[in-house]
């Protein structure tokens, strides 16, 4: 009888089976092993998604880190794989980090209770008390093999540095869930989590050549895009998996046609349920975090993506002005960081025709390169002969203007620079600039203009917003002073037939 027809036995049965079969069977399925030694624990067959868990937490994987949906079991799942350490004798010394010591307890408790009182798991694998047998730290004699195996709780922010016991250093070390609305809500607080997990407790693992099977997994639902488990899915020393409520194969597929990667405990048509609610509810955010693993704040967004509208060509005869967000000389620890988190100048192309607005054009430059700027006011005057150019005055910005208008002597070639000097806060210019425009869906952009959709999407939960703030800026000047033109007024007969030259372009409707 193989493994698999094994797992329809029931727990008194399987125990029935020579002892040495059923450790080896035991050894290589999970769920034979969580289901013959605690049933009570697992009342309901494990989904698919459980067993790909337990590949990676036995895999030779040193630093592990498993995204997993809320109620997803990541603390039973953490609970019987440290049970099946202390049983096949694979760790000596396991440090269970809990968000604060009575969580990290509670899980030491279970433990310590599976070896006091669970007959079935306590004989089959000789298990026994040893002298210390406390929440926080509890001894385990493995009688296979003679040799004392501890099991230590601790809050994430208790002391974690150089644990050491019987002189053997965590060869577990088990991170469950600690990450939580309120460590999560300051930068400074992630950046002290994150130092701890991904510094002082990596650095409290026992060494590979001592220990070849030591590891640190951590399971976690994440909250945020700078906690530390986000960070380790782009940490090369740590191998990352994400587990959401749907299956691989429909979590991108419309809602309708999703379907539950535990459907036994939370049915398809329940999660839908679920989803269709929190978007009534205008909390999709909060459903896609906890349920989806997927990081989004569209409630806090400032526009709404639906308001966007998208073409391909523009209409003919637009009037155009070109907007420059500056940004100053980078410092030298700027420069020697790389320009790593510098700001981008940008220049913004906007289009004006009966009431809409087009993005035709962008270019973003990393910190500040006179060269550049030069080179890219004068393209953007060539190809676009915008009305005017639109340069921010505030602080150092002013020189960008005066540098524009040397250039412009230098090369015998005009163009109509208009500097102003906007004090409102950076949010206050671009919500004011774009909101009206996009919520009467007159801001057209191209399918492809992907950096700045997604900062629109996103505003202000962005990481740059240059590319924003430029458009913003255009679309401001435009609105305001060519949006209602006197057919007679010869300035704006002139600025028409000076564009009448430029290539006919055809306007399209609707989303890319």
């Amino acid at each position: 009888m193989n493994a698999s027809a094994k797992r329809g036995l029931g727990s008194q049965e399987l125990l029935a089976i020579p002892r040495a079969e059923l450790l080896q069977l035991c050894a290589v399925d999970d769920e034979l092993f969580n289901r013959t030694f605690f049933p009570k624990t697992f009342r309901q067959p494990s989904p698919p998604f459980h067993q790909e868990i337990y590949s990676l937490l036995n895999g030779q994987h040193r630093l592990l880190n498993i995204q997993v949906f809320r109620d997803g079991a990541k603390t039973t799942i953490l609970r019987s794989f440290a049970a099946k350490r202390i049983a096949y004798g694979l760790a000596h010394t396991i440090l269970y980090i809990g968000k604060s010591e009575g969580h990290a307890i509670r899980s030491v408790k279970w433990l310590r209770n599976q070896v006091e009182h669970n007959r079935a798991y306590r004989e089959t694998f000789q298990l026994r008390k040893g002298k210390k047998w406390q929440d926080i730290e509890a001894e385990i004699w493995h009688g296979t093999d003679e040799y004392p195996i501890w099991i230590m709780a601790m809050g994430i922010t208790g002391s974690v540095r150089g644990i050491n016991q019987d002189d053997f250093r965590p060869d577990l070390i088990i991170i469950d869930d600690v990450i939580d609305d309120e460590n999560a809500s300051t930068a400074e607080q992630r950046l002290k989590i994150e130092n701890l997990i991904l510094g002082a407790l990596k650095e409290s693992l026992a060494p590979a050549s001592e220990a070849p099977h030591a590891k640190i997994v951590m399971l976690q639902t994440p909250l945020n895009k700078e906690d530390a488990s986000c960070k380790a899915l782009d940490d090369g020393e740590w191998t990352s998996a994400v587990f959401g409520c749907w299956t691989k194969r429909t979590a991108n597929l419309p809602l309708n046609k999703q379907e539950s990667s535990w459907e036994v405990r939370y049915p398809s048509e329940t999660l839908r349920a679920q989803k269709e609610a929190a978007i009534a509810r205008n909390k999709l955010s909060v459903f896609l975090r906890e349920k989806e693993c997927r990081l989004t704040s569209p409630e806090t967004s400032a526009f709404n993506i639906d308001w966007l509208q998208y073409y391909e060509l523009a209409p003919e005869h637009m009037t155009k002005v070109v907007a420059v967000d500056p940004v100053p000389p980078p410092t030298e620890k700027q420069i020697a960081k790389g320009l790593r988190g510098k700001d981008y100048e940008v220049f913004a192309a906007v289009g004006m025709y009966k009431g809409n607005f087009y993005l035709l054009e962008y270019e973003a430059n990393r910190g500040h390169e006179p060269d550049w700027s030069i080179a890219t006011f004068f393209t953007f005057g060539i190809k676009w002969r915008p009305r005017t150019f639109v340069v921010e005055t505030t602080a150092y910005q002013k020189t960008l203007a005066w540098i524009f208008k040397k250039a412009m002597k230098v090369r015998r070639q005009y163009y109509v620079i208009k500097e102003f000097d906007d004090r409102r806060s950076k949010y206050d210019r671009i919500v004011d600039g774009l909101s009206g425009p996009a919520f009467n869906r007159t801001l057209f952009v191209r399918p492809t203009q992907f950096d700045f959709i997604e900062q629109f999407t996103n505003y202000p939960d962005v990481s740059h917003d240059d590319i924003i703030e430029a458009v913003s800026v255009a679309v401001s000047e435009l609105d305001m002073t060519l949006r209602a033109p006197d057919d007679n007024d010869d300035a704006w007969s002139n600025i028409v037939k000076a564009e009448e030259d430029i290539p006919a372009l055809v306007m399209i409707s609707g989303a890319p």
